[in-house]
């Protein structure tokens, strides 16, 4: 399972990613200084008419959903012990101990920001507080240590939430690096530590928690399998998330039937109106905008579609280029007259996109058909040349898709509300789709 495991830890990073990116838009849009200075904290930010109470309310609720995914509060908390279940122990140190702390170090980095709508407060305080209890009851029914030192890094980190809902930025600081080092502490002792208790339980040794002691002595029988099945099931949100997950690939599938009729109206509207435009609308303004949505609703529709194929990665390739496309004529079109950065944006695009079909090319067919082919160890050199590719086509830091993604949601968002929308969306999609798709044919089973 470390192939499924992985993606569904990259995706729950990326789809949460939207929250961080839409909140931080909402935030420069309506004219804020910048989130990370100390003049984002002071009471001018919520006497400017623009910060009411709703427009706080959605951006910390946006803050709050980043938060939830990068520190694995529930309904995310099961992508830790799936993350940590590999070999070596520097994966366990770095989620277990570092990662699982982004979610808190960034709500303190916005507690100017969330802090002053009540009701994020106590939805940060209710989900940590939630997630604590579930966790700590999760930890009770793990088998090995790694998933009982995921689960209770998690119970911690939910602490650290409430801490800072109470208004204590600075001792849930302390909270999160001791914990850290507490975790890369245990993680590092596991072994030692099994050993000292197997040898103390072949002598008799009971060992009991607080908690699961109390369970044992206050719940009845049928009490006690009902909150196993609670805890053994990580709370129920893997199941919760996963019907979300497979939704998402009902819409998908639904999104590929209606990619090529949209993709045909685009060419439509555009033969129509360089033919016959002017006869009905003369303004070409107007004309700028209606390709623009036309360009954004494929770019979204292709998006999705990409995510609708399990082993075809030819296919996921395709979509998820005519996405890219589609997205930034969504935004070029806005513009008047010759646009200077799309032209390094589009051949960025062309190199990436070229790359990553020659590299699938030289993979035979019916090993890429096969789901988890394990082309990693096949055809080292071709896998090796899709997954860096794939990272230039998803916009990998310091590539040179990345300054111009970034260039494409700047322009866009100066000109109109919507476009931010089609250009991050389609974004995020693109990348898990991108990213699945290799996994699914380097890993093996």
């Amino acid at each position: 399972q470390p192939g499924r495991n992985s993606v569904t830890v990259y995706a729950i990073y990326r789809f949460t990613d939207v929250g961080l990116l839409l909140s931080v838009w909402l935030f420069h849009k309506l004219n804020a200084p910048s989130v990370f200075l100390e003049n984002s904290t002071n009471a001018s930010l919520t006497q400017n008419s623009a910060f009411a109470e709703p427009v706080l309310f959605l951006i910390g609720v946006l803050i709050l959903l980043a938060a939830m995914g990068k520190s694995a509060q529930f309904p995310f908390s099961f992508w830790m012990p799936r993350a940590m279940e590999g070999p070596t122990p520097s994966s366990a140190i770095f989620y277990g101990a570092l990662s699982v702390h982004a979610g808190v170090f960034l709500l303190i980095r916005f507690f100017g920001v969330w802090q002053k709508s009540f009701a994020v407060v106590v939805l940060v305080s209710l989900v940590g507080a939630f997630s604590a209890i579930v966790a700590n009851l999760c930890v009770k029914t793990q088998s090995n240590v790694k998933a009982k030192v995921a689960y209770a890094s998690v119970a911690q980190v939910g602490l650290m939430f409430v801490e800072l809902a109470l208004g204590f930025p600075q001792i849930a600081m302390v909270h999160f690096m001791g914990n850290a080092a507490l975790r890369c502490y245990q993680l590092l002792a596991a072994p030692s530590a099994m050993v000292f208790k197997v040898r103390h339980e072949t002598q008799g040794v009971r060992f009991n928690t607080s908690i699961s002691g109390f369970l044992l002595q206050n719940l009845s029988e049928k009490m006690r399998r009902r909150v196993f099945a609670f805890a053994f099931s990580d709370g129920f949100g893997e199941a919760l998330i996963q019907s979300l997950w497979n939704g998402m690939k009902a819409i998908a599938r639904l999104c590929d039937k209606l990619l090529w009729p949209a993709v045909g109206g685009v060419l439509v509207s555009m033969l129509f109106q360089s033919s016959f435009g002017a006869l009905f609308v003369k303004d070409p303004a107007i004309w700028r905008q209606i390709f623009s949505w036309t360009f954004g609703v494929a770019a979204f529709l292709s998006a999705f579609a990409a995510l609708a194929f399990n082993a075809n990665p030819i296919q996921v390739l395709w979509r998820a280029g005519l996405s890219i496309l589609f997205k930034a004529l969504s935004v070029v079109t806005l513009f008047e007259g010759e646009v200077q950065w799309a032209n390094y944006y589009f051949a960025f695009f062309a190199v990436g996109f070229a790359l990553a079909y020659k590299a699938l090319e030289a993979i035979p067919q019916e090993t890429r058909l096969r789901e988890y082919a394990g082309t990693a160890e096949t055809h080292g050199v071709a896998t090796q040349i899709f997954f860096l590719s794939i990272l230039w086509l998803s916009g990998f830091p310091l590539s040179p898709t990345f300054f111009a993604e970034d260039i494409l949601l700047r322009e866009g968002s100066q000109v109109s509300l919507y476009a931010v929308f089609f250009v991050s969306v389609p974004f995020v999609l693109n990348t898990v789709a991108l990213m699945r798709s290799y996994v699914k044919l380097a890993f093996a089973r």
